[in-house]
C-alpha cells in the first residue's frame, strides 16, 4: 500500500518508511521525526510529532475502546469528576490515597506515573512494598522519572537500553523522552523559549521583576533559594525571589 501512495518517491526511502518509520509509528509512537523531516519536509515532519503527541494522549480512550479497564487517580477531585463526566463513568476514578493505590496496582497491567509537582521531587507513590503485589510481566511507565519518580524501584534508563525487569515487573524510565527525536524537539523547545531569552539579554534581572514568567523561573539568587519546591525538596530556607532580588 505504501508503495503505491508513493509511485515516485526514491526506493530506499520508501523502503525505509516501511521497515522502519511505520513500525515505530504504530507501535511506539515514536515517529523518527527528523528523516521524515529531511525526506518529506519540516511541514509533514511537524504533522508526524504533533501525531506522536496526540496519540500518547488519547492512550486512556484507545484503552477504552480495546474494551480495558483504565483506572485514573489523582488529589484533585474537581479533575477526577470532570474526567468522570467526560468519559461517562467508563473510567474509574479514585482518590489518590495510600489504600486505592495499593488496591489499583494489584490488578493493573499497565501502570503509568504521571505526577508533576514543579520544582519539587516527585512522591514515592508506588513502593517497593507494593511492587510485590503487581502481575508478573505488569509494565511500570514513570513519565516522572526525571524527578526521581513517582515509584519506589524505577531508576533513569536511555534510549538504548529503555527497559530493565525488579522482581517479575518490566520498568519503563526513560528521563528524556523527547530525545528520540533530538533536532526537533531542540527546534521546539527553542522556539518557545527564545522571547524569554531576548528579554533576559535585553534587561538582565530586571526582566525578571517586569514578567512574572521568568520570576517563576528563578531557583536561586546570591546564595539564597528562590524557589519553594526547591527549598522544600532539600530542607533548605526559601527567600520569595522578590525579595532576593531587591535585597
Amino acid at each position: 500500500m505504501i508503495s503505491n501512495y508513493f509511485p515516485l518517491h526514491e526506493e530506499n526511502s520508501v523502503a525505509a518508511f516501511i521497515t522502519e518509520w511505520a513500525p515505530l509509528c504504530t507501535a511506539a509512537f515514536v515517529p523518527p521525526v527528523d528523516a521524515i523531516k529531511d525526506y518529506f519536509g519540516e511541514k509533514i515532519a511537524f504533522y508526524f510529532m504533533i501525531l506522536s503527541h496526540t496519540l500518547k494522549w488519547l492512550l486512556p480512550v484507545a484503552a477504552l475502546g480495546m474494551g480495558a479497564q483504565v483506572t485514573i487517580l489523582d488529589v484533585n477531585h474537581k479533575r477526577l469528576q470532570y474526567l468522570d463526566d467526560v468519559f461517562g463513568g467508563r473510567v474509574i476514578t479514585l482518590t489518590a490515597t495510600e489504600a486505592n493505590i495499593k488496591k489499583s496496582v494489584q490488578h493493573a497491567d499497565l501502570l503509568i506515573g504521571a505526577v508533576l509537582v514543579p520544582g519539587a521531587k516527585a512522591p514515592k507513590l508506588v513502593t517497593r512494598d507494593m511492587l510485590s503485589l503487581m502481575k508478573e510481566g505488569a509494565v511500570i511507565v514513570d513519565v516522572a522519572v526525571d524527578q526521581g519518580g513517582c515509584v519506589e524501584t524505577i531508576r533513569p534508563t536511555t534510549h538504548a537500553e529503555p527497559t530493565y525487569v525488579v522482581d517479575g515487573v518490566v520498568h519503563y524510565g526513560v528521563a528524556n523522552m523527547p530525545g528520540a527525536v533530538p533536532r526537533t524537539s531542540t527546534f521546539a523547545l527553542t522556539n518557545q523559549t527564545l522571547p524569554y531569552v531576548l528579554k533576559l539579554a535585553e534587561k538582565g534581572l530586571d526582566a525578571l521583576l517586569e514578567d512574572a514568567a521568568l520570576l517563576k523561573g528563578l531557583n536561586t539568587h546570591k546564595g539564597r533559594l528562590t524557589h519553594p519546591g526547591v527549598a522544600e525538596a532539600f530542607g533548605l530556607p526559601y527567600t520569595p525571589p522578590e525579595e532576593a532580588l531587591r535585597g
